[in-house]
């Protein structure tokens, strides 16, 4: 799918919401263990976000310069 077909263009969840969803899964694996701010699974929520955020935004970067109607056959294929 084109990117201009994108509803609301390209979108990169935020550090809290990575952390968020890691935190969530970890709960769902060990029921009733602690997920609030200091615990393990806090910390490793946020160094996993911390990881990925730097990939988001590339990502970004990629998609808000990418003008497919521009490119030659042989960049979209590449």
């Amino acid at each position: 799918m084109p990117l201009e077909d994108l509803p609301n263009g390209f979108v990169a969840p935020t550090r809290g919401a990575i952390r968020d969803r890691f935190q969530k899964d970890y709960e769902l694996r060990q029921p009733g263990c602690p997920t609030g701010e200091g615990s393990q699974a806090f910390i490793d929520g946020s160094v996993i976000a911390d990881t990925l955020m730097p990939i988001y935004a590339d990502a970004v970067s990629v998609a808000r310069g990418a003008n497919l109607a521009d490119m030659t056959r042989a960049q979209l294929m590449a």
